[in-house]
């Protein structure tokens, strides 16, 4: 989740987060795992939820993992996560996808504009048992942006059942849409 809408500063990291309910998960889970209760407020001006956590040794951990300071272009998946078991490397990919990652009307995705942090996801993806495609476009057009976008897409069925199983979202509404279609393809 920190790769996709995270930052560091000093001593203090914080996320932002469109969700209630997904600021509040990521809100627990920074409690279960550090024992530091996270400030969690909704900036009326930005229109998201941003969750702050003041430690400077936690700063500290998740810049020395998380070392590239640009992360949209240049960050990579750190090999502690790659060289980790599954589970890890499940809710690794759990985080990155609550926070890049859309359901569509027929298929799982996340869009950057890192091309290898993309073929590391569709790898690590592959790893647990998900079939992705990797798709690359061309973005000229788009006036905000002229940097390829590549979209990891996982469109098969089976698949989008282990994602679920394996991944998941913590976002209700990503988690129905997921729910919805494995439902529609079941009854071909």
């Amino acid at each position: 989740y920190y790769l996709g809408d995270g930052d560091h500063e000093l001593d203090r990291i914080s996320f932002s987060e469109q969700r209630k309910e997904v600021a509040e998960h990521y809100c627990r889970l920074i409690e279960d795992c550090f024992g530091i209760k996270p400030t969690l407020r909704f900036r009326d001006t930005k229109n998201y939820y941003q969750i702050r956590v003041g430690s400077r040794i936690i700063s500290q951990l998740f810049r020395y993992i998380f070392s590239e300071r640009n992360k949209t272009l240049n960050q990579e998946i750190p090999s502690i996560i790659l060289k980790s078991p599954d589970y890890i490397l499940a809710s690794f990919l759990a985080g990155l996808f609550d926070a890049e990652g859309y359901v569509s009307s027929n298929r799982i995705g996340i869009g950057i504009n890192n091309e290898l942090l993309a073929k590391q996801i569709q790898f690590c993806l592959l790893r647990l048992g998900i079939v992705a495609s990797l798709l690359i476009y061309d973005n000229r057009r788009n006036p905000y942006s002229e940097k390829i976008r590549y979209t990891i897409c996982i469109d098969d069925t089976k698949c989008m059942k282990i994602f679920r199983d394996k991944l998941g979202f913590a976002s209700l509404e990503k988690a129905a849409k997921l729910d919805n279609i494995i439902k529609k393809r079941s009854r071909k």
